[in-house]
């Protein structure tokens, strides 16, 4: 498995509803035709603790079942016409490969137990 990030910086120009449309409906159809892909994820940058510019507008998490399957997608014919046609609402796109460490996990509570139902 392969999980990665893409950083993306939209244009100047470009009216940050035009910007996440293109990703919501265009973009994210691509992903979900994406073979390989296990999980996807949008995130919309809206401030940040002391930022003063945004570096970047959106980051897309992703899950592919590996490296080999993510390249396919991407430089296949539609990948490639897909991240052209994003070049015209974003100025930077990056692909980051991650590798995690769990530091916390997260607390899981006992179920409760059902109560016994009177007859």
């Amino acid at each position: 498995m392969i999980r990665l990030v893409q950083e993306l910086k939209k244009r100047t120009e470009v009216p940050l509803d035009e910007f996440q449309g293109f990703i919501l409906k265009n973009y994210v159809k691509f992903l979900k035709k994406a073979v390989g892909l296990r999980s996807a994820s949008v995130n919309f940058v809206y401030g940040g603790y002391q930022v003063q510019e945004l570096p970047v507008d959106c980051c897309i998490e992703m899950e592919f079942r590996n490296e080999d399957l993510f390249k396919k997608a991407i430089e296949s014919e539609e990948g490639k016409k897909i991240l052209d046609e994003l070049g015209k609402v974003a100025e930077k796109s990056v692909f980051l490969y991650l590798k995690g460490k769990v530091i916390k996990k997260p607390e899981v509570k006992p179920a409760r137990k059902k109560k016994k139902a009177k007859r």
